[in-house]
């Protein structure tokens, strides 16, 4: 938690104003590889549906540069309103400037920033795949919706962006969960328990 930090009202402001975004732009916030695996191609089909309701919403894509690239550039182009950052170091500073966060993968193995979302606190729209909903729980804690569904991710992002109110409960559990679960400190007891029942058994 220390490292993530949370979301204020400060945060929020300084990262926004570094990235000249307006205090009530509607900002969505994806940080992954530029892969199949991450499903960014998704999100930016999905894109266009966002901006008929929200037409002055943002799109951040934060993340270095792979085999998709070039296609999700042209995605880009036909969607608007979407800037790419490149690799960044402060993923968690735009997390708490962000009004959702989404995780569109296809497959995870872990959902480590989905996890880090949790932390963070900012509300989070993400593929229910094995792992994420792992991570995740239930939506309780974030709107799931089925991989590969631009459709559907469009809507569940609108909801999130529309129903702020909504959003927050969700975040309050997530972060819960994540204080609860996925701490340094508790995940360590949990390996240093694995070892000693294993020892024990041998």
């Amino acid at each position: 938690p220390e490292l993530l930090g949370s979301v204020t009202p400060e945060r929020r402001a300084a990262v926004r104003a570094g990235l000249e975004l307006a205090a009530d732009t509607p900002v969505v916030l994806a940080a992954a590889r530029q892969q199949y695996q991450k499903g960014l191609d998704v999100l930016l089909e999905a894109w266009p549906k966002v901006r008929a309701e929200l037409p002055d919403a943002v799109l951040l894509l934060a993340g270095s540069p792979g085999t998709e690239t070039a296609g999700l550039r042209k995605l880009a182009d036909l969607a608007g309103n979407v800037r790419f950052l490149g690799p960044r170091s402060d993923v968690f500073d735009l997390m708490a400037a962000s009004d959702a966060f989404a995780v569109p993968s296809r497959w995870e193995g872990l959902g480590s920033a989905a996890m880090e979302a949790m932390g963070v606190g900012v509300p989070l729209v993400c593929a229910d795949v094995a792992a994420l909903r792992e991570t995740v729980g239930s939506e309780d804690y974030a709107r799931l919706v089925p991989p590969e569904r631009p459709g559907e991710l469009a809507a569940a992002l609108l909801e999130t962006l529309g129903d702020p109110s909504a959003a927050a409960l969700r975040v309050k559990a997530a972060r819960a969960r994540f204080l609860t679960r996925f701490t340094l400190h508790h995940v360590s007891g949990q390996m240093v328990e694995f070892y000693e029942r294993s020892l024990r058994r041998g």
